[in-house]
């Protein structure tokens, strides 16, 4: 189903309700209310979202939003917090959650340093908010490159203010600045993970399974196209688009990890309308992440092999990226 990706398909009004059961004892319907609980209800379509405790503290998408740009404004100065703007949405299409990323436009990081190899990068704050109970209010630090809007999030590294629908936590005053230092040395650190990835010769061959491989996309043989759910235009479709952004990439940047680096974002950020991809941006933006994270670790050691890093990727890729759990290479994203 279509994912939201307007602003205002997010700002409905939203209400809790007392939750009723009805029941029969002796042929007589019998109504009360079930204690302890309230139900999550969109106000103008009627739609619930899901049951929560008496103690669930609601948090609404516009609200959530000014609470964003106060962490903007706090993290990014607020001298020109005009210029803090929304650049990117993405929600299911129930809306149950959502991700919604503030920019600072002006506050503008170059990641070379350099005058004639310049490579800007804003960064951004990624608010998650849910009506469901399955995801804390929360605010990430991400970095997008401002040509092509390509974002990263770090999950290991990520500067992170977290905040459960509870009202005695949300009661509290939220305070973001004592993070503020915190940014720069977060983008330092990626500019390192970036010179490595720089300096990494690979492929275009081994890039292109690294990137199929750590998406979850499927070998060929390891598809029947005889099955009538199977679709092989739609398959070499998908692998097309994914070799025309490396050649792109490749031809402005070598062929260099950093080159890797960006056809994964772009991915990421940009999620291709294909049945053998289904992902969600957030997902797969944390997955960019743990990636760059992990890979720079692992290109740095002596005994490092690329053809063993494909096979442990594609075998166990918890291990490969440096991850406890495989949350986000799955066969299937957040629904």
């Amino acid at each position: 189903m279509a994912r939201i990706t307007d602003i205002n398909d997010l700002l409905f009004p939203v209400e809790l309700h007392p939750v009723f059961t009805e029941f029969e004892i002796n042929g007589r319907k019998i109504r009360i209310e079930v204690p302890n609980n309230k139900i999550v209800v969109n106000s103008k379509s009627g739609k619930p979202f899901g049951v929560v405790s008496s103690t669930y503290k609601l948090i609404t998408n516009h609200e959530a939003i000014k609470l964003g740009k106060r962490c903007a404004e706090e993290l990014f100065g607020s001298v020109e917090a005009d210029n803090i703007e929304i650049f990117n949405v993405d929600a299911p299409s129930t809306a149950s959650y959502c991700h919604i990323d503030l920019v600072h436009k002006n506050y503008i990081m170059n990641l070379w340093d350099e005058e004639k190899k310049s490579d800007l990068y804003i960064p951004y704050i990624r608010i998650t908010n849910s009506y469901n109970t399955l995801r804390a209010l929360r605010f990430d630090i991400g970095f997008c490159r401002k040509i092509c809007l390509n974002g990263v999030v770090f999950e290991s590294e990520t500067i992170q203010f977290m905040f459960s629908h509870v009202k005695h936590e949300l009661n509290r005053d939220i305070s973001f600045a004592l993070e503020q230092e915190k940014v720069k040395a977060l983008f330092d650190k990626f500019v390192s993970y970036a010179n490595s990835l720089r300096k990494f010769q690979i492929t275009t061959d081994n890039s292109m399974k690294l990137i199929t491989t750590l998406f979850g996309i499927k070998n060929e043989s390891e598809i029947d196209f005889k099955d009538k759910k199977e679709d092989r235009r739609e398959y070499d479709s998908l692998n097309e688009v994914i070799e025309n952004k490396l050649k792109k990439y490749i031809k402005e940047l070598g062929e260099t990890g950093y080159s890797l680096f960006n056809v994964i974002t772009d991915i990421a950020s940009h999620p291709i309308d294909n049945r053998y991809f289904r992902r969600d941006m957030n997902t797969m933006q944390r997955l960019a992440g743990n990636w760059i994270n992990s890979f720079q670790e692992e290109i740095q050691k002596p005994t490092f092999n690329i053809l063993e890093y494909l096979q442990l990727l594609k075998e166990s890729p918890n291990k490969a990226l440096h991850l406890s759990s495989n949350r986000y290479v799955a066969t299937s994203g957040e629904l």
